[in-house]
């Protein structure tokens, strides 16, 4: 009786590698008065780079292994939401409404055994590093302008009184780009 051809083994896709990177931060303290009710707010806004890398069908023999190709991209989003503390204390906050902006980085390159696929690869963490003091350049510009035209015009349609307290000051995160500062 013949045997039947047993199947080739499924080649399970290489897993894609991702990672969030905070640029700039900023939250506003707000006060919010309707009749004889008021509450205490915050509008907060944050820029940050959402980081790719996957690793595709191998193209050639490298040395001892085999060669594969590389395609990263790096896109800068900016998000705000706003967070509000009732008479108990406990404070809530909205679904973040989040955008993504016209700076991106994107490129491919060769890994292999030596240099495996990752956001760790040099050309990777350039391009964070590049396009992450892009974004932060521009993010007070950002903040302030997205606040202006659309969070305090927002607040007011809706019949509250705005008191504003100035912007905590817009922080950075430590691990700002790639994180291999």
């Amino acid at each position: 009786m013949p045997q039947a051809d047993t199947p080739p083994a499924a080649v399970a896709e290489p897993p894609a590698m991702h990672r969030l990177v905070s640029i700039a931060t900023e939250d506003r303290p707000l006060v919010l008065v309707k009749g004889e009710r008021s509450e205490a707010a915050l509008a907060r806004q944050a820029v940050f780079l959402k980081m790719s890398a996957r690793e595709e069908a191998a193209l050639a023999t490298q040395g001892e292994g085999l060669a594969f190709k590389c395609r990263w991209i790096i896109e800068a989003y900016h998000q705000r939401d706003f967070c509000f503390t009732s008479i108990t204390g406990q404070t809530a906050c909205t679904e973040p409404m989040t955008r993504i902006l016209t700076e991106t980085e994107a490129g491919e390159t060769l890994s292999g055994p030596d240099a495996p696929c990752g956001l760790e690869l040099p050309e990777v963490a350039r391009a964070s590093d590049r396009l992450g003091a892009i974004v932060q350049a521009r993010s007070a510009v950002l903040f302030k302008a997205e606040y202006e035209q659309r969070v305090r015009p927002g607040l007011l349609a809706s019949g509250v009184k705005l008191t504003e307290r100035p912007p905590a000051r817009a922080a950075t995160s430590p691990t700002s780009g790639s994180g291999t500062r």
